[in-house]
């Protein structure tokens, strides 16, 4: 009898699981058609409709990837959300899974979306809207977070000083992007140190913009109850309900602070201001009093290093100031962290003792690259550069002649570009140098018969590409318009023809890589078309550098 009762039971047991799985698929078809719904409108209201593309994950893939939000996978666990570390599409990921507010979910997608093409903030590589409030799937951070007092979470590892600086540089660059890359500025509003994950190389990434606000057209703010974390929000915010861009200049400010001082951000600012010997008013503190003991054992007796940490701890104290109008725009900000560019050779001082005075600069011990683009050394012999590390050349060099056209009040025009004018270091970094020619802008700089180069945008990337010399009056220059084989104009000139053949030998049959070369030569083409107002500005061009780099060598 008992197996009988049993046996009658199990379709009621089954039949109770079908119909519990199908509400459950009920519920995921809802929330996806709502949240969809949500996400649409305001992509559509955010990005006039474009941005970066992303996949949509259904549950179930985010389910097994985090073995049903299983502890185990959480690597941080936050009041609004919590962070898992997942296998997805055989690659390391982090999921974002929000608890409740949807909107705030929805909000971090949208920006994440828009700031995933900058290398400083946490790439969105897709959502899941089946959820009740939707999980967001970002690129790994192998490193992982930061703590509340700047140290890095894992083994509560103690960062140094040129990390600490270099992050710090790379944080202001994403705030900067995030204020003036779009239609209207985004204030993100939760800077702090706990939204900076750390990649493998210790590349910070910015992420959650879950609290993120745009500021309305014609306006300078937003009026809104004040969010953000504790230590890090701004007192005039706070008190007058008041959001701008300055609302991050000092959340900055703090994160900063706590990166020189080692300290949480609660504290920072009573220890600022409760001991008399520490002068905030005027800014003349002492970093002896101040600075983390590790970052002091660093610097020693070096007094360049001493100088550069009370320079960094001034920028710090005039981010936080009281009045937002005395603190500086955080584009300012970046501009004093980024005070020298790495990709450019750096001036150690000079002599004016001889008629022309003599120039001394840092080393670069790879030597200059020949008009051919391949190294020359010391010695006279020449190392054929592989084309990983020209095309990463390429992409560094687009960098620095953006810094030198967009950082000053005015902009910088090289004028002698050429592979000449490029020294690389030990680890094949290139350092542009010779600024002789160099003039700012005057109204195009008309003129002037000293023009070395043909214009600014042409950064004559065809020899890295070629290996030939880029003048066509010399012995064996590159003239891609004697050919006619060579369609310049429709920008369809074959690869195979004109391709240094070391790196036809490289890339093989490889179709992705060789997709990669087409892109690269369409885009030197681009820089030397004879018209001016069809070349490219040096950001986008950095900018396309950056994709086709990253379409093979993430």
């Amino acid at each position: 009898m008992a197996s009988k009762a049993l046996f009658s039971i199990i379709p009621r047991v089954k039949r109770k699981e079908e119909k519990e799985e199908k509400e459950e698929k009920e519920e995921r078809k809802r929330s996806f058609l709502k949240n969809g719904s949500i996400l649409l409108e305001d992509l559509i209201a955010s990005c006039d409709g474009k941005s970066h593309p992303i996949r949509c994950y259904s549950a179930t893939e985010i389910i097994r990837a985090t073995k049903n939000f299983d502890r185990s996978c959480i690597i941080d666990e936050l009041v609004q959300f919590n962070m898992y570390r997942a296998i997805l599409d055989h690659r390391t990921v982090i999921i974002k899974k929000y608890r409740h507010r949807v909107d705030k979910a929805i909000r971090d997608i949208i920006i994440s979306m828009q700031m995933s093409t900058h290398k400083n903030s946490l790439k969105l590589l897709g959502c899941c809207l089946e959820f009740e409030v939707p999980a967001l799937v970002f690129e790994n951070a192998g490193k992982g977070g930061l703590n509340f007092d700047g140290s890095l979470v894992a083994d509560n590892e103690l960062l140094p000083w040129k990390t600490r600086l270099r992050i710090a540089k790379q944080l202001a660059s994403a705030l900067t992007y995030l204020h003036t890359a779009f239609p209207r500025p985004i204030v993100h509003r939760c800077v702090s140190s706990c939204c900076v994950l750390l990649d493998d190389d210790y590349v910070p990434k910015l992420f959650d913009f879950s609290l993120s606000i745009t500021i309305p057209p014609d306006q300078l703010y937003v009026e809104d109850f004040p969010r953000g974390t504790v230590g890090y929000m701004d007192p005039t915010y706070q008190t007058q309900y008041i959001c701008s861009e300055k609302t991050d200049v000092y959340s900055f400010g703090v994160v900063l602070l706590v990166f020189l001082m080692r300290r949480k951000a609660r504290i920072v600012r009573e220890y600022l201001t409760r001991d008399p010997k520490l002068n905030v008013s005027d800014g003349q503190i002492q970093i002896e009093t101040i600075a983390d003991p590790k970052i002091l054992e660093e610097v020693g007796g070096d007094e360049q290093a001493q100088q550069q940490l009370q320079d960094f701890l001034a920028l710090a104290l005039l981010c936080i100031q009281e009045e937002t109008e005395a603190r500086p725009d955080m584009i300012d900000v970046a501009k004093e962290l980024m005070s020298s560019h790495k990709n450019a050779l750096k001036l150690l001082g000079c002599c004016l003792e001889f008629p022309l005075p003599a120039l001394v600069h840092e080393n670069a011990a790879k030597g200059v690259l020949r008009d051919d683009g391949s190294l020359s050394v010391a010695n006279g012999g020449q190392s054929l550069l592989p084309w990983k590390t020209r095309l990463h050349i390429a992409k560094q060099l687009a960098n620095a002649l953006t810094y030198l056209h967009t950082t000053f009040s005015r902009p910088i025009f090289h004028r002698n570009l050429r592979s000449t004018c490029i020294l690389l270091d030990d680890d094949y970094v290139p350092k542009l140098s010779n600024f002789s020619f160099s003039i700012r802008d005057q109204s195009h700089v008309k003129g002037d018969n000293k023009i070395r180069a043909s214009g600014y945008t042409d950064p004559d990337y065809l020899v890295l590409l070629t290996r030939r010399d880029a003048y066509s009056n010399q012995a064996g220059g590159l003239d891609i318009t004697a050919n006619p084989k060579f369609h310049v104009s429709d920008g369809q000139t074959q690869i195979q023809t004109i391709v240094d053949p070391k790196i036809l030998q490289e890339v093989g049959a490889d179709g992705h890589a060789q997709q990669q070369l087409q892109d690269f030569l369409a885009l030197a083409l681009s820089c030397i078309q004879n018209q001016t107002e069809e070349r490219p500005k040096m950001i986008d061009v950095a900018k396309e550098l950056v994709r086709i780099e990253k379409s093979i060598f993430p």
